[in-house]
């Protein structure tokens, strides 16, 4: 089927940014409130951590398709289900599982407690998902929970509530625009419980750009589809069309940058170090050692965690400067292993 292939064709790219392999690792080392607001998402990689990527990315298929189960009980509304949150299923990333345990808890409302536990992004979707005044219970038990065992840290630790990234309203906004199945507009049964659901996932939008909240109302819609619309089912294809591009551009996106990994791993050496954004220093530190700060490496112009101190106690010979430019080729440079 359309679905498996394109999940296996993510299996195949890699990870889709640095944060799977700094999740993996956590589960390796059993530390699972390194980043507490995911602890949740680590506990539930405990099973796959020492397999390869593709274990990751089974797991990944099976969150997807629990929410596809939970979104609607017939089989049409879960593969529309399934084709509204194909361009972020074959990755193994938090936002697919927070987002089937919010659906569950409409029948059990103790999935929200897993769905927090996973990521703090699904307080935002209370208001548009939250069916009882028990799973807002659930939920706030488990902020209290996480709060006590963390010591905190899920507030103010390493990208914390109070200490993620930044907000970034325009490329939310364009993430959002790009994402959301405007194909199946035309095909929408449009009735005051809907408009009010949607208008409820507006705090979704305070979410970093990265982060895909787009899921909640687009699923949403996906539940209010009418098949039986005329011209609906060409609407319908259209959108198969479009879901599939967009994925599929994401798949050899990733593909790319992980190849290009690959040749990075092949060219340093132990005297070496490398300045590039998180999701790329984590993905070859992890794809070398195993561990996303194995290497030395830091981001532009920061440290995170110990890499100061890694970094000045023996600077590098020469720095590797990633992501490479339009060519593709390398670029090395003397001056950058002094310690700032």
């Amino acid at each position: 089927m359309w679905w498996f292939a394109v999940v296996l064709l993510g299996v195949v790219a890699g990870p889709l940014n640095g944060d799977l392999p700094a999740y993996v690792a956590s589960a390796r080392h059993g530390a699972v409130f390194e980043r507490a607001t995911h602890a949740g998402f680590v506990v539930l990689l405990l099973p796959w951590a020492w397999l390869p990527t593709w274990g990751s990315a089974v797991f990944a298929g099976l969150a997807a398709w629990c929410l596809a189960r939970a979104a609607s009980a017939d089989r049409a509304g879960q593969w529309l289900a399934l084709l509204v949150v194909t361009p972020v299923a074959p990755f193994a990333e938090v936002d697919v599982v927070w987002v089937a345990a919010l659906l569950a808890s409409a029948a059990a409302p103790g999935w929200a407690a897993l769905a927090v536990a996973v990521s703090p992004s699904a307080l935002l979707a209370l208001p548009a998902m939250a069916r009882s005044r028990t799973t807002w219970g659930v939920a706030a038990a488990m902020v209290f929970a996480l709060t006590l065992v963390s010591g905190g840290a899920w507030w103010w630790g390493e990208r914390g509530v109070l200490t993620g990234p930044p907000w970034l309203p325009g490329r939310v906004a364009a993430a959002w625009g790009l994402a959301l199945p405007w194909a199946l507009l035309p095909t929408i049964r449009w009735d005051p419980a809907l408009r009010r659901d949607l208008l409820a996932a507006a705090p979704l939008l305070a979410l970093p750009p990265d982060v895909p909240g787009w899921l909640v109302p687009a699923l949403r819609l996906a539940r209010s589809v009418d098949l039986t619309r005329p011209s609906a089912r060409s609407w319908l294809g259209l959108q198969v069309v479009v879901t599939a591009a967009l994925t599929l551009t994401t798949v050899a996106r990733v593909h790319a940058e992980n190849e290009v990994l690959q040749r990075a791993v092949l060219e340093l050496t132990p005297d070496d170090g490398v300045v590039a954004p998180f999701s790329w220093g984590s993905r070859l530190a992890f794809a070398a050692t195993g561990d996303p700060y194995g290497l030395r490496w830091h981001p532009p112009g920061t440290f995170l965690r110990d890499q100061r101190a890694q970094w000045c106690s023996d600077p590098p010979a020469r720095v590797l400067v990633l992501p490479p430019g339009p060519t593709g080729r390398f670029e090395w440079t003397t001056t950058g292993g002094e310690c700032p």
